[in-house]
């Protein structure tokens, strides 16, 4: 991050990272039905996106005035990790377990590719509907 401000803010908005302000506002809709009050589901997603942005901040500023990435940044983004991480505490267990079975699965999907559809199939019955 700190050798090159622009590929991280980049990483941020493009590949993975594209839809993570969604998915982390998902996240805090979840943690709503699952029963967290409203209003604290609502802080922690404000918390990691205020996180974000005050890193995004730092690496354009240091972008737009030609200078090193400061060593604050690495604070920041120890501080973006814990919002994300005390949001997705909130995520019930067995959905845990259920999400993590699905990307095993997907992964196993893509290291041998089906042979047949039975194979997508039972690959689909993974995901609930």
């Amino acid at each position: 991050m700190k050798q090159d401000a622009q590929a991280a803010r980049t990483l941020l908005r493009k590949g993975s990272f594209s839809g993570l302000r969604d998915t982390v506002k998902a996240l805090g809709e979840f943690a709503t039905d699952a029963g967290m009050p409203t209003e604290k589901a609502q802080q922690l997603v404000n918390n990691f996106l205020m996180s974000l942005q005050v890193l995004d901040n730092t690496l354009i500023s240091s972008l737009r005035s030609k200078v090193p990435v400061p060593d604050i940044a690495d604070k920041q983004l120890e501080k973006t990790i814990q919002d994300l991480d005390s949001l997705l505490a909130t995520v019930p267990p067995q959905q845990v377990e259920q999400a993590q079975q699905l990307l095993d699965e997907v992964k196993a999907f893509f290291a041998d590719p089906p042979q047949n559809d039975k194979d997508v199939q039972a690959l689909k019955q993974l995901i609930p509907a």
